[in-house]
């Protein structure tokens, strides 16, 4: 069964990841959430964001109509995302105000047990491997020396923090104009 992680900094790299069982309740969670709320065809059955190969739902973290609060849980997710200390508990009120939303008894969710985490945590930052079923991006192998490699915060670049930069995007679109 797949999982998904929270993955905890100290000394800005990853240090400590806290596995979920069923990667269902994390990202792919909030993105089928988002997905049936804002993108869904009615007309289409089965309509899901899986196999989808255009940018709709990962471009719904720009627009300015969704509430802020969905669209950090939703960047949360994205490849490289991570959420520094000073902006946790603005997140932990963001995952509880998205699960009040989306919280539907027939599916899994861990949105209230990453809150606990977080709020408990004493890490500098917090990124996410949302899906087993693909590669963490947080940590590399080094084939030459067989061990691990550990994203740096410090000397990497891919990295982007959600609240720093929905500040870039906060006049970005509507998809009314």
């Amino acid at each position: 069964m797949s999982y998904c992680s929270i993955i905890e900094f100290k000394d800005y790299k990853p240090n400590k990841e806290i596995e979920f069982k069923n990667s269902w309740g994390g990202a792919a969670f909030i993105w089928t959430a988002l997905y049936n709320k804002y993108l869904k065809d009615p007309e289409i059955d089965y309509d899901t964001w899986v196999g989808k190969t255009d940018r709709k739902l990962w471009d719904l973290a720009k627009r300015i109509d969704i509430p802020i609060f969905m669209r950090a849980v939703h960047a949360a997710t994205f490849d490289y995302a991570t959420i520094k200390r000073e902006h946790f508990k603005q997140y932990v009120e963001d995952l509880h105000k998205f699960e009040r939303e989306f919280k539907n008894n027939k599916v899994i969710c861990h949105l209230t047990s990453w809150a606990n985490i977080i709020e408990k945590s004493d890490a500098e930052v917090i990124g996410f491997h949302a899906t087993s079923v693909s590669e963490n991006l947080w940590y590399d192998w080094d084939e030459e020396k067989e061990e691990t490699i550990f994203y740096d915060l410090n000397t990497r670049k891919e990295h982007f923090e959600v609240y720093d930069w929905l500040e870039t995007v906060k006049n970005y679109y509507s998809p009314k104009e």
